[in-house]
């Protein structure tokens, strides 16, 4: 059971650590220029077709979570020409890529569940086989079976721990990373476009 608990825990360790480094590539797009972020550049509505095509050309290359919503943002703007839908789309865009980040988790929080429940199951084998054993009277068997059933339990609770740890920190990274987006996409694009 133990060697159950621990493939679990390193599959999950494994994917956070991945789900990570997805993050950090996806956070390089910040630095990439894709559009201007000084405070004195402003955006003419003619601009962001132009922007839209810039994009297009950059996705040629390499396609990241940022260009495409701005992408979508400059693609909104040309059809509607409304900041109120435009933030609005960037709204939804952001939830969704969001909502597709936790669902790209569930394998992990299957895992974490995974984890401390083997772990019972390996206490519960482990006192059954103690209790089998009783009727012979053979002390030492038995408190070995109840020390080896407790012991999973006791290692499956304090991996359960650590993965928890690696897994709200990616909670963590996963929703900094859209507040950031979302701003980014506001501060550098939506709030300098000039309307007529």
């Amino acid at each position: 059971m133990q060697s159950v608990t621990y493939l679990a825990f390193f599959w999950a360790w494994f994917e956070v650590k991945e789900k990570l480094r997805v993050i950090a590539r996806e956070r390089k797009a910040f630095s990439l220029n894709l559009i201007p972020t000084n405070d004195k550049h402003v955006f003419m509505p003619q601009d962001i077709n132009n922007l839209k095509f810039k994009l297009i050309e950059f996705e040629r290359k390499e396609k990241y979570i940022l260009s495409d919503l701005l992408k979508k943002a400059c693609t909104k703007f040309r059809t509607s020409g409304s900041l109120s839908e435009l933030i609005a789309i960037v709204s939804i865009q952001v939830e969704v890529s969001q909502e597709k980040s936790e669902g790209d988790q569930t394998v992990i929080r299957y895992l974490a569940w995974v984890i401390p429940s083997v772990g019972f199951v390996g206490t519960v084998i482990g006192i059954s086989q103690a209790l089998i054993v009783a009727n012979t009277g053979d002390m030492e068997r038995i408190t070995q079976l109840l020390g080896v059933a407790f012991d999973t339990t006791l290692v499956a609770l304090v991996l359960s721990i650590v993965i928890m740890w690696f897994v709200h920190q990616l909670h963590e990274e996963t929703d900094r990373f859209h507040s950031d987006l979302k701003e980014f996409v506001i501060d550098n694009l939506i709030n300098k476009i000039e309307t007529e």
